[in-house]
């Protein structure tokens, strides 16, 4: 079995190494060699082959490490070259690489003496365009006719947003887009503030469409005349909001990337048939429907290693640019050591790896209020913490389990005062969403504190308000409960949301279910749990005027796991 990853390895390995590779070279008359190509690639995601020869006395543990910048010692990851033609001291690797605005390299290791030393340095790979507006992610805005666009580049000024009804002619432009970046000095711990973890993020373009028709496709292209234009995309405008309309949305949490090597972090392979299943679903069913994906917290789980974010990006891209990618905020996002609201029965601690929210922040612009008691050591405007939106005959409304949610803190009072605000005769569902869930018979007993006051804080509104249905994440499996109150089934004809725990959509650390006796294999599921798995996967809801029906799609064979139908 090949390791998930292996001791980071020094600069004293490349001294050892050349000195092995100028003795091997006396001895055998032939020199190590590693070579990429081609040497320039034209956008990003473009393959590179990498190919390497005369590597002496091969061993299953030999690897070839991947650096972003190519001068970088540090690597950004690693493939094996066990899993190619590796006895013979030659193979290649095909990949694909992002455009994250820095050359690529790469070094062959030799493990032929027991320590791994590096024996041959490619020639650097670097991008046409550099500056490439790139990572494109439509968002909502409050208002149904507008659209939200970010991206990123590699210049400051001048970006916008071209679009229109047909493809090849876009008639309008967006105003010039606000554009921000952030600097390590913004980002509050360790490992993320560490010189070898940094990479800088680009400019954070930021641009509005308006003037929208209902339900209407529009075709776009964004970017500059100085970091030039992407390429064509297209999006189904919201439909409004109206209990005669209908609406098909993906929901999912915790997915992270999926990468074409080996990183030194616990990797997220199905976040890869996450993003396909939910792609193709798109291109097929809801061709020419408006949709949105809703991301419940734990995003790229980049924790302090920088360049991950916009492996991310790219990642989501063939999703982000068709719909709208709505997101709320996890535990790997934001919490650190010096966070505000820390309370003694809370398992807050370092998840976000030093990042505490700085990224999450700039690179997404969720419809929301401003976060005015909130203190932030990075100098970054929070938000896309807690927040409401309405899209067809849905309310949603979200959290953050993050920040003060008890009663009396401004969180609490923005949902308070959002809940009853609803109209139902227009929005007839009311869906709540946020990352660290009420219930679970997971043991996720770290949890507890905060999912009982959550319970304590917000079980009476939903109650009061007429809540629906709640989706989590955090917990990385699927779980849905009755309709619940008190940790208790309510009986027939009573009102209370379900709860669905949606954290399968990519991370493969798994919690065991609660054993019944304590400590046992025995796993006996509550009776307030009406269906839970391990398998990985993401939720699917279509909702009208009077029914809301979700469906836990599978990873595997993009099936149907489990279903469940509300009416009014």
């Amino acid at each position: 079995k090949i390791p998930m990853h292996h001791p980071k390895l020094s600069q004293s390995h490349w001294l050892f190494g050349f000195a092995v590779l100028l003795a091997v070279t006396l001895i055998n008359g032939a020199t190590p060699s590693i070579s990429a190509s081609p040497s320039v690639l034209t956008k990003s995601r473009e393959n590179v082959t990498v190919t390497w020869a005369n590597l002496p006395d091969p061993t299953p543990t030999d690897l070839v490490t991947i650096h972003s910048p190519a001068n970088q010692s540090d690597y950004i990851g690693h493939v094996y070259l066990s899993n190619t033609t590796w006895q013979g001291g030659e193979g290649e690797y095909i990949l694909p690489l992002v455009n994250n605005r820095n050359d690529y390299g790469f070094r062959l290791w030799s493990n032929a003496t027991g320590t791994l030393v590096v024996v041959a340095v490619s020639n650097n790979v670097t991008f046409e365009n550099p500056s490439e507006p790139l990572q494109g992610h439509l968002q909502l805005t409050s208002n149904p006719s507008e659209m939200r666009l970010m991206w990123v580049s590699g210049s400051e000024n001048g970006s916008q947003v071209m679009y229109g009804l047909q493809s090849g002619s876009l008639d309008y432009v967006t105003k010039i887009a606000n554009t921000t970046t952030y600097t390590v000095q913004q980002l509050c711990d360790a490992p993320a503030n560490l010189s070898e973890n940094w990479r800088a993020p680009g400019w954070i373009h930021n641009a509005i469409m308006t003037g929208l028709e209902a339900s209407t496709e529009y075709f776009y292209k964004f970017g500059s005349e100085a970091d030039g234009w992407s390429e064509e995309y297209s999006f189904i405008s919201s439909p409004g909001v109206g209990a005669d309309l209908s609406l098909d949305y993906f929901v999912y949490g915790d997915m992270g990337v999926s990468f074409p090597f080996y990183i030194d972090q616990d990797q997220q392979p199905p976040a890869a048939e996450t993003v396909h299943w939910v792609r193709k679903f798109l291109k097929t069913e809801l061709e020419n429907k408006p949709s949105l994906v809703v991301h419940i917290g734990d995003i790229s789980y980049a924790r302090g290693l920088a360049f991950i974010w916009d492996w991310f990006f790219e990642e989501i891209e063939p999703i982000s640019t068709r719909v709208p990618y709505m997101v709320t905020i996890g535990n790997h996002e934001y919490d650190y050591p010096q966070q505000p609201f820390r309370p003694s029965w809370s398992n807050y601690n370092t998840d976000s790896g030093g990042e505490c929210g700085t990224p999450y922040y700039s690179r997404f612009h969720m419809p929301g209020p401003a976060y005015t008691s909130l203190l932030n050591t990075s100098n970054v405007t929070p938000r896309n913490l807690w927040y409401s939106f309405e899209m067809g005959p849905i309310h949603f409304t979200f959290i953050s389990t993050e920040d003060d949610f008890l009663e009396g803190s401004e969180q609490y009072n923005f949902i308070v005062q959002d809940l009853a605000s609803v109209d139902r005769s227009k929005t007839p569902w009311l869906v709540f969403s946020g990352h660290r869930p009420m219930y679970t018979s997971s043991l996720h007993t770290s949890d507890i504190g905060i999912s009982q006051h959550l319970q304590d804080t917000y079980e009476p509104l939903f109650q009061k308000y007429g809540v629906d249905i709640c989706f989590w994440g955090h917990v990385h499996t699927y779980e849905r409960t009755c309709p619940m109150y008190n940790q208790t089934c309510v009986k027939d004809g009573e009102k209370a949301p379900v709860h669905i725990i949606v954290g399968n959509a990519g991370n493969i650390y798994q919690d065991p279910w609660i054993s019944t006796p304590p400590n046992s294999n025995y796993h006996v599921q509550p009776s307030w749990d009406m269906f839970r798995t391990e398998n990985y996967g993401f939720g699917r809801v279509s909702a009208n005027g009077t029914h809301f029906q979700f469906h836990l799609i599978g990873d595997n064979r993009g099936q149907i796991h489990d279903r469940l139908v509300l009416t009014k």
